[in-house]
């Protein structure tokens, strides 16, 4: 099967399509073969059994958008905080510091943390305060300026004596 998107509902409509074509005349939503289905969209059957109990509507989790007022980081957000405002940001040395107070919880729950409170982060500090430009551009005109290169070279001299000139 060859589609554009992954959307679930663009797999189940481009399948059930599919599946009217094959059928014809005889097609009917509460007759689709379910092994036909899942061969074509790769959703288990269990999923499909109950897709086909509504319908093939799709519809949102109840929990959609929910957050627990109580997680494993619950009481460790204080600790997290006050390490970040100290531009602490390591999340393996933040995890170890909560895990010695007791916390039981997972790193990535951790770096979720620090990711979702960055604003806490203080700003990065300039060791040296910007200059502006210590360049200076200036034009001269033709035979104003000259340029010249300095080289190494042997001179013999007419007694035989040999030196270096700049």
């Amino acid at each position: 099967m060859n589609i554009s998107g992954n959307d679930l509902e663009d797999i189940l409509t481009h399948a059930l399509a599919t599946i009217k074509e094959n059928m014809g005349e005889n097609y009917s939503i509460d007759k689709v073969n379910l092994a036909e289905m899942q061969r074509l969209t790769g959703i288990s059957r269990a999923k499909l059994r109950r897709l086909k109990k509504n319908g093939f509507v799709i519809k949102q989790n109840g929990n959609k958008g929910k957050k627990s007022s109580c997680t494993v980081l619950s009481g460790y957000e204080a600790v997290i905080n006050n390490l970040l405002v100290n531009n602490v940001t390591n999340s393996e040395v933040i995890f170890e510091k909560i895990s010695e107070l007791g916390y039981t919880g997972g790193l990535t729950t951790v770096k979720n943390y620090i990711s979702n409170n960055r604003f806490l982060i203080p700003a990065p500090r300039e060791i040296v305060s910007p200059q502006g430009n210590r360049g200076r551009r200036y034009q001269t005109g033709p035979g104003e300026s000259y340029q010249m290169d300095w080289g190494f070279v042997k001179v013999n001299t007419h007694d035989g004596t040999s030196y270096q000139c700049a």
